[in-house]
């Protein structure tokens, strides 16, 4: 299913159902297969030489990709609207993930308020291991005087897993 073609004809609940997939070409089953395979065959040696080189596309090992997650992947971009989507195995895989792609040594990191135990252990005891300084603010009105050239990433989370203190106030009702 194409993407343009899922945003013009179908609806949100229906996309949330078969965006990504297409029927099984075997046996024409409409629900994705879990595939539990750790690894893929190759038609000869010279065949999985380039794939390991990037020079040919297919599966190499399930935990770079997998035709599931490829699946759900897909389905994601086409429900947020965008080119493409990477499937983690936990919400701290996403976020170490995202924050190892924004930020090199030498950059700076915010974070605001109440963290959930995991994140914030990446935060200051991960990331300055690489180079990357983590920095502390308790309130979200002292943001901006925080903000400097090094700082590459803002990072807030509300409400803070597990205990569910709100790090920003929402403020009050209109």
């Amino acid at each position: 299913m194409t993407q343009d073609l899922a945003k013009q004809s179908l609806g949100m609940r229906t996309l949330a159902v078969h965006a990504g997939q297409e029927p099984d070409a075997m046996t024409g089953a409409i629900a994705t297969p879990v595939i539990t395979t750790s690894s893929y065959s190759y038609e000869d040696f010279d065949t999985g030489v380039r794939r390991f080189n990037g020079q040919q596309p297919g599966y190499l090992y399930s935990r770079f990709a997998n035709p599931t997650v490829a699946v759900f992947e897909r389905k994601m971009a086409i429900l947020e609207s965008g080119e493409a989507a990477v499937g983690c195995a936990s919400g701290m895989a996403a976020i170490s993930a995202t924050l190892m792609a924004l930020l090199s040594a030498g950059d700076e990191i915010i974070h605001v308020g109440t963290l959930y135990g995991g994140t914030e252990g990446v935060i200051r005891t991960l990331l300055p291991r690489f180079g990357i300084v983590p920095r502390y603010v308790a309130d979200i009105e002292d943001l901006p005087a925080a903000i400097n050239n090094q700082t590459k990433v803002v990072y807030v989370e509300t409400p803070a897993n597990s205990v569910l203190a709100l790090s920003i106030s929402l403020g009050s009702p209109g």
